[in-house]
């Protein structure tokens, strides 16, 4: 008896957690989508008394309890009121139209495109706050570096003021502390690529490991959009799960379990840092670490759990990344994943069984991302690949084993030039791979250029993406089976 009542407990605050996160996460798109305090306290008060009346005319007590829960609509819709008010605070600056002088620390490494590059930093007293700076793509510039800032800085509703392209001088150069060694390896590690495979190749493995898209040529970067194979360099959870489960077997062979979890998540950290730490790769490094906590703390791992915390936890810092389109696709294709690949499975009567590259679990794999975000994706981008699907079938089970290569040149590479030769006899096994990839790409983008579907950005209606994605919760709901232990994190 005290078993089940412990259990039963563990179940509820199983049940909490996710409907706490849900709630808060609700208020805080609430006051971020302008939504007045009124209208949520009224919203509030709907869904409480719902519940409630629900719960206590059909006794189910699970029910009543989680009414009290959506008092927490009202804490996020609060939180983030404050934490607006608190950032608007912190931020100091002169008169937003007139040309000032000041100076900033780089506090993240600078993301270099073909025209320019764009880099965070936190201003220096007399002012405060964090702004973000586009100058000049060939301006030396590394995460730490002081510089003497002069131009105009414009100001954006819901986002970080801009400095665009002023006049900059370096004035010390700054150690940047661990993430600017760890920003200098990956830059090492990128350039030993490029010493020992092809520039295009290297390229495209510098963006599956890394998310560097530096080296991308403007053609390469159109045919990745045009074969809907653009996710593969994102460093979306794929890639996470790739590198969690790789480490983690190797410490596991030499270490014990409580070692192992704690090596892997320092391994995580390092890596997440690394690479910059976007909206996918902290979602997906949140859930790994969730994953690989369950067991070691003996509770079980529910994916739905894991996506809602993550969310949490990453709003929790910034509550605008809720708006984010990377966030928002990053969520609803991990989503797809997780609960309309079983979904789809259920529907065809579809058997596990293995197939070759294992094209069959690629294409329910990437078809269940797309539908999550087709909707939100038309809306963004205006465009929608039709046979993307058959090009990241023929892809993805490829990925593993270019990353995998690309982990072991980057060992080579800590090494220093003096294993060039070792380099460049291992690259070739990893440019057989990768070149692969890139004549799948070029070829899905060339070859298939008339079954894209575009449309002009913005025009899909609200009310038809809330319609299709409330059919596709209906679906899942009605062939729904409870996902623990789920390693698509």
């Amino acid at each position: 008896m005290v078993l089940e009542n412990k259990k039963e407990n563990n179940m509820f605050l199983h049940e909490a957690a996710f409907f706490i996160s849900v709630f808060i996460l609700f208020g805080m798109v609430f006051y971020l989508c302008k939504i007045s305090w009124i209208a949520v306290l009224f919203l509030f008060v709907f869904v409480f008394s719902s519940l409630f009346i629900y719960g206590f005319i059909f006794n189910r007590d699970k029910i009543l309890k989680i009414s009290f829960l959506s008092f927490f609509i009202l804490t996020g819709f609060f939180y983030a009121f404050w934490f607006e008010g608190k950032k608007e605070k912190m931020l100091v600056l002169p008169d937003f139209r007139e040309v000032f002088v000041f100076k900033v620390v780089v506090s993240s490494e600078p993301i270099a495109a073909e025209k320019y590059q764009a880099m965070r930093a936190q201003l220096i007293p007399p002012y405060s706050g964090e702004i973000l700076i586009y100058t000049d793509p060939f301006l030396e510039v590394r995460q730490g570096d002081v510089l003497k800032v002069e131009g105009k800085v414009e100001k954006r509703e819901k986002k970080e003021p801009l400095a665009f392209f002023p006049k900059i001088e370096v004035l010390e150069k700054g150690s940047g502390g661990v993430s600017a060694k760890l920003f200098y390896f990956k830059s090492r590690t990128i350039d030993f690529f490029y010493k020992t495979i092809q520039q295009k190749e290297a390229a495209l493995l510098s963006g599956l490991v890394f998310g560097d898209k530096e080296g991308f040529a403007s053609e390469f970067k159109d045919n990745l959009a045009k074969s809907g194979t653009t996710h593969i360099v994102a460093l979306s959870g794929f890639n996470i799960t790739i590198l969690v489960s790789a480490i983690a077997l190797i410490f596991g062979y030499f270490f014990s379990r409580r070692l192992t979890f704690f090596l892997t998540v320092f391994a995580i950290v390092i890596f997440t840092i690394m690479v910059g730490a976007e909206a996918s790769i902290t979602r997906a490094a949140l859930m790994g670490f969730i994953a690989i906590l369950a067991p070691l703390v003996g509770r079980i791992y529910s994916v739905r759990n894991a996506i809602v915390l993550s969310a949490l936890v990453m709003a929790v810092f910034n509550p605008e990344v809720l708006l984010s389109v990377g966030f928002q696709l990053s969520f609803l294709s991990l989503i797809g994943i997780v609960y309309l690949v079983p979904t789809i499975k259920k529907v065809f009567s579809l058997e596990e069984r293995k197939t070759f590259l294992n094209w069959r679990e690629n294409l329910l794999t990437t078809f269940s991302a797309q539908m999550m975000v087709a909707p939100l994706g038309l809306y963004y981008f205006g465009r929608l690949s039709i046979f993307s699907l058959a090009a990241n079938m023929l892809i993805l089970e490829a990925v593993p084993y270019a990353m995998a290569f690309g982990g072991i040149l980057g060992v080579f590479g800590f090494f220093g030039d003096w294993l060039i030769f070792a380099g460049k006899t291992f690259g070739w096994f990893a440019f057989v791979v990768l070149k692969y990839q890139v004549i799948i790409i070029d070829f899905f983008a060339n070859s298939f250029q008339w079954s894209a579907f575009n449309m002009e950005k913005g025009k899909i209606s609200l009310f038809f993406i809330a319609g299709y994605y409330l059919i596709v919760a209906i679906i899942i709901n009605r062939y729904k089976t409870r996902r623990f232990s789920d390693k698509n994190f």
